[in-house]
């Protein structure tokens, strides 16, 4: 995997914006914006011989669909889960899918290589790009699922752990979460 240089600006002065848009000139892409700081990361270029493997490049998408979470906060309570009188406190929700995304991403990140997030979509499904060596296991795991054309939805124990941690109540139960790649 290529080496990944990164570098995080102070947004709260002109100098520090003067820098951000300095590095952004320079073909740094964005990893992380908050309030009051930009982290951007760039892949150093490599010098490889022809024998060694190259980048592939793909699309990413974190699908997480309100209608569902509506359906389902009504199913709990049918089923007794969540008190009948309660209603869907829509803030919470959005805050709480707003953090299922930030971990998705990071997961992505630790499992796949670097990402960007690139916002969201008309769907509303957060979009990036993802950089793999070519011939990598991540690179064969991101070609099946697109050859599939099917989301990864399936999870396990330790991926639930980590899409859901700091997601407490009803959240957890309703949100439904979907991974896609693509070319």
């Amino acid at each position: 995997m290529a080496k990944v240089k990164y570098k995080t600006v102070d947004t709260r002065t002109e100098k520090g914006l003067k820098e951000a848009e300095r590095l952004h000139d320079q073909g740094w892409l964005v990893n992380h914006a908050g309030f009051w700081s930009i982290q951007f990361y760039k892949p150093e270029s490599v010098k490889k011989n022809p024998s060694q493997s190259t980048q592939n490049d793909y699309g990413w998408g974190i699908i997480i669909n309100e209608y569902p979470a509506e359906r389902n906060f009504y199913d709990l309570q049918d089923d007794g889960e969540i008190n009948e009188d309660e209603e869907i406190d829509w803030e919470y929700l959005s805050n709480s899918i707003i953090k299922v995304e930030a971990n998705v991403l990071g997961w992505i990140r630790k499992k796949f290589g670097p990402a960007q997030d690139e916002g969201h979509d008309t769907d509303d499904t957060l979009i990036g790009t993802i950089w793999v060596e070519s011939g990598s296991e991540a690179d064969d795991i991101i070609k099946d699922l697109i050859e599939a054309d099917e989301p990864l939805q399936d999870w396990g124990l330790e991926e639930e752990r980590i899409f859901f941690k700091g997601i407490k109540g009803y959240a957890r139960k309703i949100i439904e979460v979907e991974v896609v790649f693509f070319k």
